[in-house]
């Protein structure tokens, strides 16, 4: 599979510029996909737009203060558990990461610095959180390889 066939697929599902979407994903899922989670990551990217905003959970669920983790969350350095396509998204120039230390959001996009500035304020998953926000914003969940098991979204409703 390859970046312009899953732009094409995301482009049927209805997806389109100016969107404010949350996403999940799976990449073993696809299958094979050629530039791997880089590929699926641009084709969101094409069809969004700068206009528009895509958020991932980048979560490492208190990894770092297990018991031969770190002990501390740094947000240019720890590893999310969500997987390679958001783990390799918030590596990504122009993308930000809040600030929580155990559920931190990656965002891309015309509201990314406005979703991620003051996560760490706020309760995790509250109104005033970066999933809160996108839902007062009419933001869109998308689950690309994934079921509602992994939706953030539920913890917000």
């Amino acid at each position: 599979m390859t970046s312009q066939e899953i732009q094409l697929g995301l482009e049927e599902l209805g997806l389109h510029r100016d969107m404010r979407i949350m996403v999940h994903s799976s990449l073993s899922s696809f299958g094979w996909v050629e530039g791997g989670a880089e590929s699926v990551i641009h084709a969101l990217l094409a069809v969004v737009g700068a206009e528009g905003t895509i958020m991932m959970p980048s979560f490492n669920h208190g990894a770092p203060f297990q018991q031969k983790g770190p002990g501390i969350y740094d947000p240019l350095q720890t590893p999310t558990t969500n997987g390679r396509i958001a783990n390799t998204f918030w590596r990504m120039p122009g993308v930000f990461r809040s600030l929580n230390p155990t559920h931190p959001y990656a965002v891309w996009g015309a509201d990314a610095e406005r979703y991620t500035r003051h996560h760490h304020l706020t309760l995790t998953m509250g109104e005033d959180s970066p999933l809160g926000l996108l839902t007062r914003d009419d933001g869109y969940q998308l689950n690309l390889g994934t079921t509602h098991h992994t939706t953030t979204a539920k913890h917000f409703a």
